[in-house]
């Protein structure tokens, strides 16, 4: 795998492998192309995007645990990753990975109004707007999510 590939680009590879070496018939190619830009990973038979084409960052995230608790969000923009509480127990935390590449020293606030002062403080108001974009970005996923898997809670 490539520095940038995690197992969402699994199936998008294997997708694109199938139609360049035309191992399907015409009509599943031409599906196989169509589904392959709506998943979340890239090829990784082609050069790696960090922006689609219309400019827009490409957001990484991950349910930390499986009871949908926590979730980590990253952007290919930018060395800053947000883990993003769905339950009001847990905290925000924010980490700097090009400065903190093991994640010792993150900030953490409850509330992410406090989060985005402590990351202005520390990081500059950059940082502060891709926490509060990530923050945005993230909640509009889980919510884009339980819309495509019809969820009506527990």
């Amino acid at each position: 795998m490539t520095a940038n590939a995690t197992s969402l680009s699994i199936l998008p590879t294997i997708l694109d492998l199938l139609v360049q070496t035309k191992s399907l018939n015409k009509r599943d190619s031409e599906v196989a192309s169509a589904i392959l830009p709506g998943y979340q990973g890239q090829s990784m038979i082609r050069p790696f995007k960090n922006k689609r084409e219309d400019g827009v960052p490409v957001w990484n995230m991950g349910l930390i645990n499986s009871g949908g608790s926590v979730m980590a969000i990253t952007s290919t923009t930018s060395p800053y990753r947000l883990i993003l509480p769905l339950k009001e127990e847990f905290a925000y935390r924010f980490t700097n990975l090009a400065n903190d590449p093991g994640e010792i020293h993150p900030l953490r606030a409850f509330t992410m109004s406090r989060l985005r002062s402590l990351v202005k403080a520390e990081h500059g108001r950059k940082a502060a707007a891709w926490a509060e974009e990530a923050e945005w970005v993230g909640r509009w996923w889980v919510n884009e999510q339980k819309r495509i898997w019809d969820y009506r809670g527990e």
